[in-house]
């Protein structure tokens, strides 16, 4: 019982020497903002809630456009943390391939466990691009992408149609 009740009061300072319940409180929490453009369309742009913005694209029968996806770290605790970019995967008559900037594909990783970004300062941005292509007449899609911080989501959709 003596260890047992040592235990507890060292236990005990610790958690309030170290901060406990409140530092993991504060710890964690950041915001994240995620937008798409494509030419002068923008969606999602400062625009960080639940409710998703939707930028509306109609492709012609074959054909493909390149779509811009950005998220940007708002800064929180800790101010560097990483960001996830998930995805849509191919189907329903359209095709999602995901690129970096320098030309890497990393479609597989967006569609499947999301593609990180593992250490990105405050207030700064990573892109992928989004080649999307029509693969039937008359298809209709909506698609929703997926921005990630430490523990921020951000939304924003396509809507689709060809």
């Amino acid at each position: 019982m003596r260890v047992f009740g040592r235990s507890a009061v060292v236990g005990a300072v610790l958690l309030t020497v170290l901060g406990g319940a409140t530092a993991q409180a504060r710890w964690g929490q950041d915001k994240v903002d995620t937008w798409v453009s494509t030419g002068t369309l923008t969606a999602g742009r400062g625009e960080v809630s639940s409710d998703s913005s939707t930028l509306s694209l109609h492709l012609s029968s074959r054909g493909s456009r390149e779509v811009s996806w950005t998220i940007k770290n708002l800064g929180g605790q800790p101010s560097t943390h990483g960001l996830v970019f998930h995805g849509c995967s191919s189907g329903r008559g359209f095709g999602f391939r995901y690129y970096l900037p320098s030309g890497r594909e990393v479609s597989w990783k967006v569609t499947h466990n999301g593609f990180a970004f593992a250490s990105v300062p405050a207030h700064e941005t990573r892109k992928l691009i989004i080649v999307v292509s029509a693969k039937a007449s008359y298809a209709r899609r909506m698609c929703t992408l997926e921005g990630n911080g430490m523990s921020g989501v951000d939304r924003v959709r396509l809507s689709l149609s060809s």
